[in-house]
């Protein structure tokens, strides 16, 4: 089995005394797991592992919800069971899903992060990779980079220029200046790197002319290897008509999309790139993972897929490697979709294990015979492609009423005969309601005030197959600090909230039970953390102790106490927890009057 982790992520992870406080998150595809775990590694989390205990993700939310934002394609957020995972409902106020005008799609893969000390320095993170924010365990490629204010390094105008666009497109322009003076930052150039260039592509416009980027590609190089997972015949004959006199050339894509360039106009050019073949890795995957937590077939016999995106030039003294988003075609470099990417410079050497990969993983392509049919996807696929970015407005009339989901674009469900879909909220998975062909509102059941959220289950059923995906309805009235407050409280136990309280301030990680986990699953060392939280291991005492060797806490402790206190209380909870949190909440109310100056 293949553990997926967070890769290039957990350098998001603050030094120690540095907090982050803003951060920006841009993906195509997006897991509910892997956000919640990348959460808790911004706020400090340890380990690379892609899951979280439930005490260091309410901590990393009550800190973080306001600071950071999670940009994602509209419709490609993946199916997670919303039994086994309750806590990721939190996130509906975290990610933000974009809608570029036109056909294009929001597709770069970019982190932005500012992180702050105690006597204000600010140390700043880009990562600008292949990856989405997903448990893909596939072929990707990305490069972090660190910067401060001023210094030696590389000034990188463009980034500042990406997150307000990014920003933009989430509808909140404004937040750009949580992120400081990302105009004066120095980016660090790590050797063998000579020069770095950080670009990207607004997207929105029918495809068209060449990035201008493009024309900036070494023209006469002695090799030229082209990774990308997805093709078309806009891009193959560009790059044929650049490349195709290099001494050494090498075009690897996914099998498909050689497939239906070889069968079209632009045969011959494919032909001259010399093309090779490696299965491309979907920009969606379903995680691997069944509803009842067991591994699939699929996760035991996976088969790495390509899903990096490479360009790599040399004339055998200077290479060139281009990385990030940029599949190679029209929507990828002719301004359709939104794309980043990163130019590094340095030695030719820069470019041999990228060689050494695409001769080891690639296998040969065989050019089809003249009159093969091109591949078709399953219906059940196109039917979602078509349907991922539907807009849902989800109506609340009150706790427990029922509550009207409205279908806003398409106006109206349009299915092909056979295939049914059946919505049902994220936190409720077992109340799925059938959305009919040609209808434009259903009826769900009511919830209450925890179970609120704007994160809407989709599920296209044809005979026993079904694909699913989560879409994010504009919810009215909108989620609000009741609903986030009245989740946690229904969630933490007692010992749980307890330790919430230690984990504050504590020196060492205190995870919590970790959700989602079967009897087993989870490491020795986590199952440890978790258990000294709950097994009596949180003390009024030891929370004295950390106040006095650090007085500022008792804000924030104070803080979590008013929220979620009360709340807790009267919860469904043990007698004998009940008297036990009355008697800390009596405790507490003493320490308040003894701190308030």
């Amino acid at each position: 089995m293949n553990q997926p982790t967070l890769g290039l992520l957990e350098k998001l992870r603050p030094p120690s005394g540095f907090r982050t406080e803003a951060a920006l998150g841009a993906t195509y595809s997006a897991d509910l797991l892997t956000c919640m775990a990348v959460l808790t590694t911004l706020d400090g989390g340890e380990g690379e592992r892609v899951q979280y205990g439930r005490v260091e993700a309410f901590r990393a939310l009550d800190r973080l919800r306001d600071k950071v934002r999670i940009c994602h394609q509209a419709g490609r957020v993946s199916r997670r069971d919303g039994s086994k995972y309750p806590s990721l409902a939190l996130l509906d106020r975290v990610l933000v899903p974009i809608r570029v005008p036109g056909r294009g799609s929001f597709h770069p893969k970019v982190w932005i992060v500012r992180q702050v000390d105690g006597e204000g320095h600010e140390r700043f993170v880009l990562i600008v990779s292949s990856r989405n924010i997903t448990t893909s365990t596939d072929w990707d490629l990305g490069i972090v980079i660190e910067g401060m204010l001023g210094g030696a390094g590389k000034a990188l105008p463009r980034v500042r220029e990406f997150a307000q666009h990014a920003l933009t497109l989430a509808g909140e322009p404004a937040r750009i200046e949580t992120f400081g003076k990302l105009d004066d930052v120095r980016w660090t150039v790590t050797p063998p790197i000579k020069e770095m260039a950080f670009d990207f592509q607004k997207g929105g416009e029918v495809p068209q002319q060449l990035h201008p980027a493009w024309s900036g590609f070494d023209a006469r190089p002695s090799r030229v290897l082209l990774l990308s997972p997805f093709i078309d015949a806009r891009m193959v004959g560009e790059a044929a008509k650049r490349w195709s006199s290099a001494p050494k050339r090498r075009l690897v894509a996914g099998p498909e999309g050689l497939l239906c360039v070889a069968l079209g106009p632009k045969c011959e050019a494919l032909r001259a790139l010399e093309p090779r073949q490696i299965v491309a890795a979907p920009e969606a995957p379903e995680p691997a993972e069944d509803e009842t937590g067991a591994e699939s077939e699929d996760e035991i016999e996976h088969v790495r897929a390509l899903h990096a995106k490479v360009i790599a030039i040399d004339d055998g003294r200077r290479g060139t490697v281009i990385l990030g988003s940029n599949n190679l075609t029209g929507p990828g470099w002719c301004g359709g979709s939104t794309e980043a990417f990163v130019r590094l410079v340095g030695p030719a050497a820069l470019c041999d294990p990228l060689w050494d990969w695409a001769t080891a993983e690639a296998q040969d392509f065989d050019f089809p015979a003249p009159g093969t049919p091109p591949p078709e996807p399953p219906i059940l696929e196109k039917v979602k492609d078509e349907l991922h970015a539907v807009s849902f407005r989800l109506e609340e009339a009150g706790a427990h009423a029922p509550s009207r989901l409205v279908m806003l674009d398409p106006p109206a469900l349009e299915l092909p005969d056979g295939i049914r879909m059946e919505v049902a909220r994220y936190t409720m998975p077992g109340q799925a309601t059938l959305f009919p062909t040609g209808a434009s509102t259903v009826t769900l059941p009511g919830c209450t005030t925890a179970l609120r959220t704007r994160f809407i289950v989709c599920t296209l059923r044809q005979g026993d197959e079904k694909t699913s995906w989560i879409a994010a309805a504009d919810l009215e009235p909108p989620v609000d600090e009741e609903r986030d407050r009245a989740l946690v409280a229904r969630l933490l136990g007692v010992r749980e909230f307890l330790a919430y309280l230690q984990s504050l301030r504590a020196d060492e990680a205190i995870t919590g039970s970790v959700e989602g986990a079967l009897e087993g699953d989870a490491p020795e060392e986590t199952q440890q953390h978790g258990r000294a939280a709950l097994d009596g291991g949180v003390h009024l005492e030891e929370l004295l102790r950390q106040l006095v060797k650090a007085p500022d806490a008792f804000d924030e402790m104070d803080r979590a106490v008013q929220r979620y206190g009360e709340l807790i209380k009267r919860g469904q909870i043990p007698e004998d927890e009940r008297v036990l949190l009355s008697r800390f909440l009596e405790a507490w109310a003493a320490i308040r009057e003894a701190f308030r100056p």
